[in-house]
């Protein structure tokens, strides 16, 4: 099965990243959106932080070299992650 080609990391981001405060507000939500963060062509998001002097540094903090999985089960119904809400508050979308 050959590869998707993934877009390449914005090159000349800063790494100044802004506040949630400074992100634009979603309309109609009480929400921000981090969308245009790397630019208006970008489509990997954070995954622009993952460079590979980064990859490098975090690779010298192993220390056992275990591996955890953090994927939840996906034959499981999906539950809330964040501590102190509600499946049910989650599953709202208006």
């Amino acid at each position: 099965m050959p590869k998707t080609p993934r877009a390449a990391p914005v090159a000349n981001f800063d790494g100044a990243l802004p506040t949630y405060d400074d992100l634009p507000p979603v309309p109609n939500q009480n929400a921000r959106c981090a969308w245009g963060v790397f630019g208006p062509n970008d489509e990997v998001g954070a995954l622009n932080l993952s460079t590979p002097r980064r990859r490098l540094e975090a690779l010298r903090t192993v220390r056992l070299g275990q591996v955890i999985n953090l994927s939840p089960p996906l034959n499981q119904p999906q539950v809330s992650q964040r501590p102190g809400s509600s499946p049910q508050a989650d599953d709202h979308h208006e």
